[in-house]
């Protein structure tokens, strides 16, 4: 399995754990949103130090661009960041 596909797995679990939350709205949902926090934690860490170093490295500037758009969308800080990407 390729860190992509990691990803993907990730972002499934998690939006499952949500749907648990939802079924459960009235309920503890204190170990779910830890297990949500759990997944997100280890999500960040397989992005932060494989895929963008990799992309960063190998990517092309198209493949970059869509990536920091993306990011620039929820984080205002990575404007700058992918800037120096593109340069």
């Amino acid at each position: 399995m390729n860190a992509t596909e990691l990803l993907i797995e990730d972002h499934d679990r998690v939006e499952e754990l949500f749907k648990q939350v939802k079924e459960n709205e009235d309920g503890d949902n204190t170990a779910v949103f830890q297990q949500i926090k759990d997944e997100l934690d280890a999500h960040t860490h397989i992005e932060e130090t494989i895929f963008y170093p990799k992309l960063i490295a190998e990517g092309d500037k198209e493949l970059k661009k869509r990536l920091c758009w993306k990011e620039s969308k929820n984080i205002a800080k990575q404007k700058c960041f992918c800037t120096n990407w593109l340069i």
